[in-house]
């Protein structure tokens, strides 16, 4: 007998892309990009899922602390960045992200894109950077 996967004792990925798919549903395309997030937000923590919110996370230079930094939309598990993009986010491309996984010390990182006919992702895994681990069907 197969058991169903239940929230609880799905893949971390997994859990956020559920709660992404009920903020895909859930809403209209066209919406600013702050409703998803907060809409995210909302899924993630009714599904229990651990997250920190609007998380700076610092760079590096010598060992000095620089006042840039990257900012991430939530750290989900203690080490999952999870990123909301603006829809045709992606054609400025995501070739930052491993470098922000550098200076979080994450282990992957999944960025969203909402509003469109369906709902688009990238997982990327610091061990295997640059390269995708998964990605959204186009």
């Amino acid at each position: 007998m197969t058991r169903r996967p239940t929230q609880g004792n799905l893949d971390p990925s997994a859990r956020i892309l559920e709660a992404a798919g009920a903020v895909q549903a859930g809403l209209p395309g066209g919406l600013p990009t702050a409703a998803y997030r907060e809409a995210l937000e909302v899924e993630l923590s009714r599904g229990g899922v651990p997250l920190r919110a609007g998380v700076e996370v610092p760079i590096h230079y010598k060992g000095i602390r620089l006042a840039a930094h990257y900012r991430v939309d939530f750290v989900c598990f203690g080490a999952l960045l999870v990123l909301v993009s603006p829809p045709g986010g992606w054609t400025g491309g995501t070739h930052w992200i491993p470098g922000c996984l550098d200076a979080s010390g994450a282990i992957r990182a999944l960025v969203l894109e909402f509003g469109g006919a369906s709902l688009r992702w990238a997982l990327v895994d610091r061990a295997t950077r640059p390269r995708l681990v998964a990605e959204s069907p186009a």
